[in-house]
């Protein structure tokens, strides 16, 4: 993205239910705002262990954690899923190798990977799967060309800085007086203490701010507003529907009234795509590069 002295660091995970809930909030800060914020990626990286032959009681545990966490952001969670999460890492290369080579193209790939896990539960391990959820964001050659790219040196030692990054946690974020589900509060994972997830980092000509957390979409606004309030002056006007759904391909219904505004409908020639109750709407362009405008049909 082309900058304009505003810098947005995202500490984030591909698998992380906050983060994915997070999206309505994020997407309308691009939408707002746009190229006069330069937005970069840190990618946390998330790994647990579960003991041998128990893998359908992690399953079950997972499960229960996202309809939780779904009941806080109205984003869809799966019913099912295909395996236990127990490492990010492979989801994060393939990630880190997209914003390589466009940072445009690293956020559909972030996208496509928590649509897989969250809308239809599963998680990409297989290079077959990471094709299946990465469908039509490049030609054919090129997007197998990237998946090969994900586990080159460079994409590995750029992982590497992003976790050292991650567990890094400013001072205001160690001792916050916040408990509770979507706690900003750095918290302890098998590295050591790191950001809790979502966090993002605003750097603009009148300071710094950072937001760890589940917050609502106005603090981040206000925070952004507050590093540079030059901004203020750029706000775009909220999207209709058709817009929205074109500028990102697919939509959730938070997301769709996020954008546009309460009660928001999605357009006519939207392709619904069955969830678990939580509906998800995709730009005709977009089932057509997916595949699947005719699964969507016979949902």
């Amino acid at each position: 993205m082309l900058g304009a002295g505003v810098e947005v660091v995202e500490v984030t995970d591909p698998a992380c239910a906050w983060c994915w809930g997070s999206e309505p909030k994020l997407r309308r800060l691009r939408w707002r705002f746009g190229l006069r914020l330069e937005w970069r990626i840190v990618l946390a990286g998330l790994w647990s262990q579960h003991p041998p032959g128990e893998e359908a009681v992690a399953i079950t545990a997972q499960l229960a954690a996202w309809r939780t966490i779904s009941g806080h952001t109205a984003m869809p969670a799966p019913v099912t899923l295909t395996q236990p999460l127990s490492d990010t890492r492979r989801l994060c290369r393939v990630v880190a190798a997209a914003l390589a080579r466009a940072p445009e193209l690293g956020l559909e790939v972030l996208r496509r990977l928590r649509e897989s896990i969250f809308v239809w539960g599963v998680i990409p391990d297989s290079a077959a799967e990471m094709h299946g959820a990465l469908r039509g964001v490049l030609p054919e050659a090129d997007l197998w060309r990237l998946l090969a790219r994900a586990a080159s040196r460079d994409v590995e030692e750029t992982l590497r800085e992003d976790a050292r990054a991650a567990r890094q946690p400013v001072s205001e974020v160690l001792d916050l007086d916040e408990i509770g589900e979507g706690s900003g509060r750095a918290v302890v994972d098998a590295e050591g203490l790191r950001f809790a997830l979502p966090t993002l980092i605003l750097r603009g000509p009148a300071g710094e701010r950072t937001i760890p957390g589940w917050k609502p979409a106005e603090v981040y606004e206000s925070a952004l507003l507050a590093v540079a309030p030059h901004l203020e002056r750029a706000r775009r006007p909220d999207p209709a529907p058709g817009e929205a759904l074109a500028r990102f391909g697919s939509l959730t219904e938070p997301e769709l009234e996020t954008l546009c505004g309460e009660g928001a409908r999605p357009p006519r020639d939207a392709v619904p795509v069955g969830t678990s109750g939580r509906p998800l709407w995709l730009d005709p362009r977009e089932a057509h590069y997916r595949g699947l405008a005719q699964r969507a049909q016979t949902a």
